[in-house]
């Protein structure tokens, strides 16, 4: 719109046609192919003396920015395919939809997309992210309620978080780790809100503090541990002799062979002979 208003400040002030120019943004692919479209603009030239800008292209507005090379909508989508997926894969993404483009080119857009104007939240999370592991730490905040980043800050320390408090009024529930630092911190910048202990690092500690009390344990761990012997095998079993009467013990008396039949005793030999 400013660009606008000055072209008509132009024709108005008594701005001159210096000559003619031939667009040919690049546009977004649709189902049937590349479009391809040719848009002829005038060049003004400013009368005015001391105006720093000499000549001046008439605008298209909703088209494309001023000296851009592809439509709006196609810079719209270029930049949200970087948002998404990044550059190299967003790159070989667009040249497979036919937008095709190099990976610094999306980082380029990514990097241009305007910030979103963010109230500050009514919950919010605090808590550090390494910049160089072991050295260098930084402070994100995160707007609970919404589930999105609020700000990054390259600096962990009481005043930082202090100072961005006081910038944004208006906190009242803060979740934190239990450094003394961001306690601090918080006391000074919103000293009416709620702070709250995070679920993670109360989690974190009570690991901690049940690990130190398991390494005094160690014997009673591996007794705990050790698999029980399984029991002897018992004595086999003998099958029960039989109970045999002192009668059956005692041996059998010897009896007299049994006579044929029609044999004669001496006894009837004796009667037979008297």
């Amino acid at each position: 719109m400013a660009q606008i208003r000055h072209l008509l400040k132009l024709l108005v002030d008594g701005g001159k046609i210096q000559g003619q120019r031939l667009l040919a943004p690049k546009r977004l692919h649709g189902h049937c192919g590349s479009i391809h479209g040719e848009h002829l603009v005038r060049r003004f030239r400013c009368a005015t003396l001391g105006c720093g800008r000499t000549t001046f292209t008439e605008p298209v507005p909703g088209l494309a920015i001023p000296s851009a090379r592809r439509t709006t909508r196609l810079r719209a989508e270029q930049r949200q395919l970087a948002l998404d997926v990044g550059g190299e894969p967003g790159a070989r993404l667009a040249r497979r939809q036919g937008m095709g483009l190099s990976p610094d080119t999306l980082l380029r857009l990514a990097r241009s997309t305007p910030e979103d104007a963010r109230p500050t939240p009514r919950c919010l999370g605090i808590d550090d992210f390494a910049l160089r592991k072991g050295q260098v730490y930084g402070t994100l905040l995160v707007d609970l309620e919404a589930h999105r980043t609020v700000d990054l800050i390259e600096e962990r320390s009481a005043e930082v978080v202090a100072q961005w408090l006081k910038d944004h009024p208006g906190v009242e529930v803060m979740t934190r780790d239990r450094s003394n630092e961001y306690a601090e911190g918080a006391s000074r910048g919103a000293p009416d809100a709620l702070q709250v202990a995070d679920r993670f690092h109360l989690l974190q500690n009570v690991r901690e503090m049940l690990q130190r009390l398991l390494d005094g344990q160690q014997e009673a761990l591996v007794a705990a541990t050790r698999p029980e012997s399984p029991p002897s095998d018992p004595p086999p079993v003998l099958p029960a002799e039989p109970v045999v009467s002192p009668e059956a013990k005692a041996p059998a008396e010897a009896k007299p062979p049994a006579e044929p039949a029609g044999a004669s005793s001496p006894r009837n030999k004796a009667a037979q002979q008297s």
